[in-house]
């Protein structure tokens, strides 16, 4: 337990580090290092089940938050370039038969899409992004995340050892309880409300609300979908990486889903003038 508090501590010393005071530019090579840790862990998973990523994923993944962020413009074409070349690569390079080349064309364009895109989004919101030079406050909306997906996870986990009776998904994750469940979507839902009340003065009390709501619901099924992937391959952690905490796909699986989930309802708050 020592040593999983100890390495937690670091690595939240590290990302606010990371969010708040280095220059953009090594921000994102930051963010290329965690994607490629995060493809190089998706692929011993995958390799598990013959479907071993392309490696020109990679190159489409690690220049995504740069598109993102100085061409935004491009991000659509880059999408599609990205589909064409799988599938020339898929027909003209990749040797093997053609059921393992169809499942690797699927998972390596699954992986630009899991990883790729939440991390881009989470790189628009640090303080020297540029999205972020016309709007200071975007840190703080970021940071309503992390809050709300941790105490997601930290509700979850210890109501579940303190009243878990009625397990939901057995087969996937044996641990996990329907009280569990529901302490990680209440709890950051109340949490959301109190963090903006104070925070986010300019976000109404019912959309802070839905906010931590979607957050932990989002987080719960994405902690959910890494296990089940990790299990379909018999592989208990991703990697190794953090020592207590598994690899970085087993610390970030509920931002993997919760970013997206969270752009999404900015999108909306934003365009549709509730």
């Amino acid at each position: 337990m020592g040593k999983r508090i100890l390495t937690g501590t670091l690595l939240v010393v590290g990302v606010l580090i990371a969010l708040f005071l280095i220059p953009f530019p090594a921000f994102l090579l930051l963010v290329d290092l965690a994607l490629l840790i995060g493809f190089l862990e998706l692929r011993k998973i995958f390799s598990a089940n013959r479907a071993p990523l392309f490696w020109i994923s990679l190159a489409f993944l690690l220049v995504l938050p740069w598109i993102w962020n100085y061409l935004s413009e491009m991000i659509l074409p880059a999408f599609v370039c990205a589909v064409l070349v799988h599938i020339f690569w898929s027909v003209g390079i990749q040797k093997g038969d053609l059921q393992q080349r169809l499942s690797t064309t699927a998972t390596s364009l699954f992986t630009i899409l899991y990883l790729g895109i939440p991390f881009s989004i989470l790189s628009t919101y640090q303080v020297n992004a540029p999205e972020s030079a016309s709007d200071p406050g975007r840190i703080r909306e970021l940071m309503l995340v992390f809050v709300a997906l941790w105490i997601s996870d930290s509700a979850a986990y210890f109501t579940g050892r303190a009243i878990g009776r009625h397990k939901v998904t057995p087969r996937i994750s044996p641990n996990k309880s329907l009280e569990g469940f529901v302490a990680g979507i209440l709890f950051p839902a109340l949490s959301a409300a109190v963090y903006g009340y104070y925070l986010l003065p300019g976000w109404p009390v019912w959309f802070l609300v839905l906010v931590g709501t979607t957050l932990g619901i989002s987080g719960i099924l994405g902690d959910l979908f890494e296990s089940s992937i990790k299990r379909g391959s018999g592989i208990k952690d991703s990697s190794k990486l953090f020592p207590g905490h598994g690899g970085l796909l087993d610390r970030t699986d509920s931002l993997l889903t919760g970013m997206p989930v969270f752009y999404l309802l900015q999108l909306a708050w934003e365009n549709l003038n509730f």
